[in-house]
């Protein structure tokens, strides 16, 4: 620690103006280097016996999550599998309460078309305005699987519609982008794996990235 307090007050004192400044410095850098390893191995053992403990308890945590994970899918798989079925009785359900419906109102329309012929001329344009005004009633079929539903002693659970979204192309995606369908946010750019490749083939201008030649220094204990 005096070592890292000597070198702290040696900092903060440098001025760099001379040559003779800029030579001595060197030896600043690698005393703080050689802190900087003092330090790391300092703390090494601590961190590692840290890592083992946090590793055995994240270990049991994801075996046991994933056992609950485990079970709860076959407990959703199943509900879903049931739901999907009572679902699709329910469609069939609605389509035929909205022919019948359908059926139901054409027939109410072709009776008064029928009466509209047979009747006295000063009532038919009476009784083709009610043909007219005969309109489909909505139905709606009854729910089979209630959207909610409250558990007894506490919690609920909720069915929720979504969907599920997979790339198939990513230059299509990329030229959405750059027509403006959708945002450049739904593009993940990794910095360094573009530069890597960048300085394997030396690439000195690319449109839409900046390169900037830069200069640090690497010290060597």
């Amino acid at each position: 620690m005096n070592d890292l307090l000597l070198l702290s007050e040696k900092v903060n004192q440098l001025r760099i103006t001379v040559m003779e400044d800029y030579e001595s410095s060197a030896s600043l850098l690698v005393g703080l280097r050689k802190e900087y390893d003092r330090i790391k191995c300092f703390f090494r053992p601590m961190k590692e016996a840290a890592h083992k403990t946090h590793k055995l308890i994240t270990t049991t945590e994801k075996k046991e999550l994933d056992y609950v994970d485990t079970l709860l899918g076959i407990v959703k798989d199943r509900r879903l599998e049931y739901k999907t079925e009572q679902d699709r009785i329910e469609r069939e359900e609605q389509a035929r309460l909205e022919r019948e419906a359908r059926e139901k109102a054409e027939a109410e329309r072709e009776k008064l078309l029928n009466e509209a012929v047979d009747a006295p001329e000063e009532v038919q344009e009476e009784i083709l305005k009610k043909a007219e005004d005969v309109y489909t009633a909505p139905v709606f079929a009854p729910e089979r699987v209630a959207k909610t539903t409250e558990i007894e002693g506490g919690g609920k659970t909720t069915w929720l519609t979504d969907i599920q979204v997979e790339v198939t192309g990513v230059h299509q995606i990329c030229k959405h982008v750059i027509e403006g369908k959708l945002p450049a946010s739904v593009i993940e750019v990794k910095t360094q794996a573009l530069k890597r490749y960048i300085k394997e083939f030396e690439i000195k201008e690319l449109s839409g990235v900046r390169i900037t030649e830069v200069q640090r220094e690497r010290v060597n204990v």
